[in-house]
């Protein structure tokens, strides 16, 4: 098998999830605010409230790496 490095493996996914999030923010930029907070239902009811999902569990994995309580919850 290959040995993996982890830190190298865990930059690259930092760094492909900082393109992708400013792909979905430009995108949702563009749309505009009536559009981004439109009720469509689903599991997160809008695009605003699907964002606000991926902010959360960006900071909740942030806090974990740097050892902090959980605190996107309170």
């Amino acid at each position: 098998g290959r040995d993996v490095d982890v830190r190298q493996f865990a930059r690259g996914m930092a760094a492909y999830n900082r393109w992708v999030n400013g792909q979905l923010y430009e995108a949702a930029e563009a749309i505009g605010d009536e559009a981004r907070r439109r009720e469509l239902g689903g599991p997160f009811g809008s695009i605003h409230g699907a964002l606000e999902h991926l902010v959360m569990t960006d900071t909740l994995w942030m806090q974990r790496f740097a050892g902090e309580p959980l605190s996107a919850f309170d």
